[in-house]
């Protein structure tokens, strides 16, 4: 619910769809930019909670059929869907020294 209500209040002004945590981390850096913030957590996150999509985009083929990830290969053929979390923390280089 967090994230959900973080979303609706701060990040309504853009559709960031899969890059949603790249505009997270340029934010964070323009915050750290103008000294407005001091430090910044930027985080990201994906769940599958219902199958009804990977079911829809198996149908139209937008899956890869291949378990393997060939990112950036001429083999590469599609793509694949995964679950997980990641953050980081941000402070301008001088204070992170110093911390």
């Amino acid at each position: 619910m967090l994230s959900s209500a973080i979303q609706n209040d701060f990040l309504d002004q853009w559709d960031t769809a899969c890059g949603s945590g790249l505009v997270a981390v340029h934010l964070a850096c323009q915050s750290l930019r103008t000294g407005e913030s001091s430090m910044a957590v930027v985080g990201g996150s994906n769940l599958i909670l219902s199958p009804d999509i990977q079911i829809e985009m198996s149908d139209m083929h937008f899956l890869s059929p291949d378990p393997i990830s060939y990112a950036f290969d001429e083999r590469a053929d599609s793509y694949a869907r995964g679950e997980g979390f990641g953050a980081v923390t941000l402070k301008p280089l001088d204070l992170a020294l110093r911390n």
